[in-house]
């Protein structure tokens, strides 16, 4: 097809209005000095961070909701950051099931504490965080407050310590990063934020470990008896000496090497193993006092019960779609226990689990056909307690062991 001169060049001033259109709100805000520190933060993430991990970015479109002049520069750096965008972004109001299990940052640009908290709540997902909030307030300890409030609901209720808070001053263009420290020498479970200095970027010096070394702030963890991977001795006066047995031992070795003090929390009741979730949303024991926050942590068997306890499960660790509606759940549930095809299951627990089950990649495994075959021998009574010596020196040397770990780890 071609075109005439005359179309050409209503077609070439076309562009060039909308090149200028484009440019305008960029070229003639006051807050552009602004928009380049953010803009060149943003950049060295990218590079520093999400190019050298192969990291997908989330960006948040609530920005709508903020005030035009917010709203205005955010739509700058967005401008001037998507122009030379090379890595996989997603930008939307909302991230679907399918694209939140691979998606890893999450860029948000609020303008309060509450808008923060909301859009970090309705989100659902773990991962690493970066809050940018634009802000006025000319108080820095009213700044402070409120990125405390932000960093609380991370540590508090949504178990998350990867989020790293750019705060954006809209009056006096300047641009700080902030993180929290909860367990430090000095402090346990701090929300007060901390200034971090402007280096690269990369992706330990925004999001470090902090549970390496805990520095003795309590833990508290859901404990019921059940022998023999759970001794409880109530009597003792420290945590750490009130459980025994196989998880009791690898509790205290964690303690050891994280370096947290136990605080053990009876099961409600204390006689009940584990917990239930039911289809209607209710749940019994562990399940109900961690989701309530009273407890940081269980272990043993508490995830127990059978196929249809896995929808309240799956929505319980953040998974909703697993019953969403509830027919679609009967679907996976009939097709693996009436028709014997677990496939549908498997699908939808990939989605969650972030594994690839063995049967897809089986053929590329290069692993020879496997045949079982099992020898049944009779054994005299002087063999047979030959071996159940032997198997209760192996016993005895396991724990031994554990305990040698234990203790080295300690010292």
């Amino acid at each position: 097809m071609e075109l005439s001169s005359a179309g050409f060049h209503v077609l070439h001033i076309l562009a060039l209005l909308q090149v200028q259109v484009a440019a305008w709100p960029v070229e003639e805000s006051p807050h552009l000095p602004l928009v380049r520190k953010i803009t060149d933060v943003l950049h060295r993430i990218r590079v520093n961070t999400c190019a050298a991990h192969n990291l997908r970015v989330f960006i948040s479109t609530d920005y709508e909701h903020l005030d035009e002049k917010e709203a205005t520069l955010v739509r700058c750096v967005l401008d001037y950051s998507l122009s030379r965008e090379e890595l996989p972004v997603v930008l939307a109001s909302q991230l679907s099931p399918e694209l939140s299990v691979r998606v890893r940052l999450q860029l948000l640009f609020v303008q309060s504490p509450a808008q923060a908290i909301a859009a970090c709540s309705a989100l659902e997902i773990k991962g690493m965080y970066l809050i940018v909030w634009l802000t006025s307030q000319p108080e820095v300890s009213v700044q402070r407050s409120g990125m405390s409030q932000i960093f609380a609901h991370f540590l508090h209720r949504l178990y998350n310590l990867n989020v790293l808070l750019l705060l954006a001053h809209m009056e006096r263009s300047t641009l700080q990063p902030f993180a929290f420290l909860p367990y430090t020498a000095g402090s346990c479970a701090n929300t007060e934020p901390v200034e971090l200095p402007q280096r690269e970027w990369r992706l330990r010096e925004m999001f470090p470990y902090r549970l390496s070394n805990m520095h003795g702030c309590p833990l508290s963890v859901i404990v019921w008896p059940i022998a023999p991977y759970m001794n409880l001795h109530w009597e003792q006066p420290r945590g750490v000496d009130q459980v025994d047995g196989l998880d009791g031992l690898l509790l205290r070795i964690m303690a050891s090497r994280m370096n947290f003090t136990i605080q053990l929390l009876p099961n409600e009741p204390p006689e009940l193993v584990g917990g239930s979730s039911y289809l209607n949303g209710t749940m019994t024991g562990a399940y109900r006092m961690l989701l309530d926050r009273r407890a940081n942590l269980t272990l043993s068997s508490a995830v127990t019960g059978t196929i249809d306890d896995l929808p309240p499960v799956l929505q319980f660790v953040g998974f909703n779609e697993a019953c969403q509606p509830a027919a679609a759940w009967q679907t996976v549930d009939k097709s693996f226990q009436l028709n014997y095809n677990p496939k549908p299951l498997l699908d939808l627990l990939e989605n969650r689990l972030w594994r690839t089950c063995i049967y897809k990649v089986k053929h590329e495994l290069g692993i020879p056909s496997q045949t079982e075959v099992v020898h049944r021998q009779e054994l005299s009574n002087v063999e047979a307690l030959y071996y159940r010596e032997e198997h209760i020196k192996c016993h005895n040397k396991i724990f031994d062991l554990c305990k040698l770990e234990f203790c080295v780890s300690s010292y």
